[in-house]
């Protein structure tokens, strides 16, 4: 997934991208807010290579500590504290207003994908296992 994105980003920049794009890209790669382009993948590549840990395996907590964190994405974060930095008036604090529905469907829709990796990868192993 790193090389297709690397690669498409390169494409993106040299072909498609005009001065004052290019411009806005590399200060979105070196800026003050670039911790959010650069943490969120690893974040998420950290996160799955903990399952390769069998304490992490075995003990349910730890596991269920990677699907929230799944969950609560760090590009929330980073959108919470880009649009609340230096701004203290309470008026503008609802651009950001996500509702009960649209967070239980997030939560949801993250669950089913999660299980359905998880049912997917022991299905797989089960497979093996009977194979030999």
């Amino acid at each position: 997934y790193g090389i297709i994105w690397f690669s498409a980003s390169i494409f993106n920049y040299f072909i498609e991208m005009d001065e004052e794009q290019k411009i806005q890209f590399i200060q979105r790669l070196t800026g003050k807010y670039s911790f959010g382009l650069w943490l969120q993948p690893l974040f998420w590549v950290l996160l799955t290579q903990l399952l390769r840990i069998k304490l992490v395996r075995k003990f349910l907590i730890f596991r269920l500590f990677i699907s929230i964190s799944f969950i609560v994405t760090f590009e929330r974060f980073v959108i919470f504290y880009t649009s609340f930095y230096r701004d203290y008036l309470p008026s503008s604090w609802t651009m950001i207003g996500i509702s009960w529905w649209e967070m239980l469907l997030s939560a949801l829709i993250k669950m089913f994908e999660f299980t359905l990796i998880v049912f997917l990868y022991r299905y797989l192993k089960n497979s093996k296992i009977k194979n030999r």
